[in-house]
């Protein structure tokens, strides 16, 4: 049965990889030096400055995780959360400022949620602040006893086990800096379970084991958690180029790889437009998203992609229009990874 399976499931695999041969861009040479292929696209109504076009990874200083107990297997919990969370921001192109750098920042953001002021102190170091938080950590042991069954008339036994659980919760808060602006509040949530074998009816749980019990659950809350996090890391990014050859058309932005951009990955495209609010009596300047996205193609560079869109994209992208990653939820691929292992 598990044969047959893998094999459906390395069939759709064999399809999705077939499918991805869509972000090759043939005669890629001819296309991007010969000017016939050249599409002159406006300048946007808000330019961005020469240095927002040279473009910049964003800065993020992950906090130490708060928590309001001293118990000591939530510390595994602790240390988990902070290491998860800068590993799937590294992962994602994102520069990580050593929290050392940014003094009592936590202290001045505790401050400035109850009164409403801050000093200014380690405001500078980042563009963005994580302030993750562990409310609660519980961990659990159970004991179930052996038992025989019969199967194709032969009798077989299930040996006596332990069975262990934690579950944690909490929240990761994001400011931008160095305004202190909330941008939001995830919730991390994760759960872990294991069974072993019994070394004693009452399934004691000694303090190491509690320890990896807690950062289990924890890794688990920022696996699911991290692609919302991922989301306010996309940087700015810019279009500066747009072709067009037989049918098929490609933007460059200036974003690459030393940004985690890889092919395959989708960009949102948006216009910056300015909206008066009566209310406030002020101009802000907003983002209006495009109908159409663009799949990054084979051609990343360090600090520049080229971006397959569709034709509408011709007469309605701008030179300076904003382009941002869109970070998706687990792909079809790792979750057809996970089911058999691969």
């Amino acid at each position: 049965m598990f044969k047959v399976k893998s094999l459906a499931t390395l069939t759709v695999i064999t399809l999705i990889l077939t499918g991805c041969n869509s972000t090759q861009i043939e005669n890629a040479d001819e296309v991007f030096t010969d000017n016939r292929f050249l599409v002159e696209i406006p300048d946007a109504t808000i330019m961005p400055s020469k240095a927002e076009l040279r473009g910049t990874r964003i800065k993020v200083v992950v906090l130490d995780t708060k928590i309001n107990s001293d118990a000591d297997f939530e510390k595994g919990a602790v240390r988990e959360v902070s290491s998860k969370i800068e590993n799937g921001l590294i992962n994602a192109g994102v520069e990580i400022v050593d929290r050392s750098l940014a003094g009592k920042l936590s202290d001045e953001i505790s401050v400035f949620e109850a009164t409403g002021r801050f000093s200014g102190a380690g405001l500078s170091v980042a563009d963005i602040a994580i302030l993750p938080s562990v409310s609660n950590v519980q961990i659990s042991s159970g004991y179930t006893p052996s038992n025989n069954y019969t199967k194709d008339g032969k009798s077989y036994t299930n040996p006596a086990t332990c069975n262990y659980s934690s579950q944690m919760r909490g929240n990761a808060k994001l400011y931008k800096l160095p305004d202190l602006q909330l941008i939001e509040g995830v919730v991390i949530e994760g759960d872990y379970s294991s069974s072993g074998p019994v070394t004693s009816r009452s399934c004691n749980i000694s303090s190491t084991m509690a320890s990896g019990l807690a950062a289990n659950a924890a890794e688990d809350a920022i696996n699911e958690s991290i692609n919302q996090i991922q989301k306010h890391m996309s940087g700015q990014s810019y279009v500066v180029e747009y072709r067009k050859m037989d049918g098929k058309h490609f933007a460059l932005i200036t974003m690459g790889s030393s940004s985690g951009l890889k092919t395959g990955q989708k960009i949102q495209f948006a216009k910056q437009a300015e909206r008066y609010s009566r209310l406030e009596d002020k101009t802000t300047v907003v983002e209006v998203p495009y109908s159409f996205e663009g799949v990054v193609s084979n051609i990343v560079r360090d600090n520049t992609a080229w971006i397959i869109v569709d034709e509408e994209a011709e007469n309605k992208l701008h030179f300076g229009d904003l382009a941002k990653k869109l970070f998706d939820e687990q792909s079809i691929f790792d979750k057809l990874k996970q089911k058999v292992n691969l």
